[in-house]
């Protein structure tokens, strides 16, 4: 609850890594987080739940994307965003790491 003040969602955008990276990924945003903090400053993750969405093509997947934010603000979670491409020629699955977060007077 922030009392009334609207609040800054602020981002990491997306960035392509390997599968077996999302995870190193994820903690280097959380790393480079509490390396800016000032004295008194603590970083809180806020995570209520695990969100999985799946999208059959990228103009859906985009749209999604858009609501995102709105989403995180009322119920912070960790989104997991699925696309579907159909047949491709190329081997493998493609991976972005991106991340949000909310700078409080209490902290980030």
């Amino acid at each position: 609850m922030n009392n009334g003040r609207r609040t800054q969602l602020q981002s990491y955008p997306p960035h392509q890594v390997s599968v077996a990276h999302i995870q190193d990924e994820l903690d280097g945003l959380w790393v480079s987080l509490y390396q800016n903090l000032n004295e008194g400053e603590a970083v809180t993750r806020a995570c209520m739940s695990n969100l999985i969405i799946y999208c059959n093509d990228n103009a859906q997947s985009q749209e999604i994307e858009q609501a995102i934010p709105a989403i995180v603000q009322v119920h912070p979670a960790r989104i997991i965003l699925l696309t579907g491409q159909g047949k491709t020629g190329d081997a493998g699955i493609e991976a972005f790491v991106s991340g949000d977060y909310v700078a409080l007077s209490s902290g980030w």
